[in-house]
C-alpha cells in the first residue's frame, strides 16, 4: 500500500507539472503580457472530462493536479485560472462530450482542458474548431493528425507514429518473426 501511495504522489505531481507547461504553452501571450503587470488576469478554463469512471484522465484523478496548476500559475505568473467543469458521468461518450463542449462555450470560456477520450477529443475539436477556441488535451493517442485543429495542443503520444518506427525497423533489420511483449498495467 506504501508503494501504491507514493506512486500516487509522483503520478499527481507529474501531472501538475504537465498541466502547467500546458497552461503556458495554451495562453503564451497572456503569460508574457502577466508577468509584466501588477495585476492578475483571469481565464475561464472549460475543464471538459469524464466523471466517476475508472480512468487515468478522470476528473477525480486529475482534480489535485489542475488545483496545484491553477495555484501556480496564480502565485508565479498572475493568472486566475476560472475553472468550468464540463464533466460527464461514466467513460467515454462523444455524444455527452459534445454537449458539454456546447454548454463550455455558451459559459464563454477561454480555453478548454480535455478530454481524455480519443473519440471524444475529435468530437469536441470539431465545436473548438468552429467557434476558435483554444485547447488542450492529453488524448487523441489513436489520432495519426491534428492539423485540422489549428486551436489544439495534444500531449499525448500517437500510437500510429510509433507502429510506423517499429514497421521500419524490422524492415531495416529484415525481422521476420516478431514477438510484442507488453505489461498491460
Amino acid at each position: 500500500m506504501r508503494n501504491f501511495k507514493r506512486r500516487r504522489k509522483y503520478e499527481t505531481i507529474n501531472r501538475t507539472k504537465s498541466f502547467f507547461i500546458i497552461f503556458c504553452l495554451i495562453c503564451p501571450d497572456l503569460i508574457q503580457f502577466a508577468k509584466g503587470q501588477n495585476t492578475v488576469t483571469n481565464v475561464k478554463a472549460g475543464i471538459l472530462l469524464t466523471n466517476g469512471a475508472n480512468l487515468p484522465y478522470d476528473f477525480n484523478i486529475l482534480a489535485p493536479a489542475l488545483d496545484t496548476a491553477y495555484d501556480k500559475a496564480l502565485r508565479d505568473y498572475g493568472v486566475n485560472f476560472m475553472p468550468v467543469l464540463a464533466l460527464y458521468q461514466g467513460g467515454c461518450s462523444t455524444s455527452n462530450a459534445a454537449a458539454e463542449t456546447f454548454k463550455a462555450v455558451n459559459q464563454s470560456v477561454d480555453v478548454i482542458i480535455g478530454p481524455g477520450c480519443t473519440d471524444d477529443m475529435m468530437m469536441s475539436l470539431e465545436m473548438q474548431t468552429y467557434f476558435k477556441i483554444p485547447s488542450v488535451t492529453g488524448g487523441g493517442d489513436l489520432v495519426d493528425s491534428t492539423a485540422k485543429f489549428p486551436y489544439t495542443t495534444r500531449c499525448a503520444y500517437n500510437t500510429y507514429t510509433q507502429w510506423i518506427f517499429f514497421i521500419r525497423m524490422c524492415r531495416k533489420f529484415e525481422w521476420r518473426n516478431i514477438a510484442v511483449i507488453y505489461d498491460g498495467r
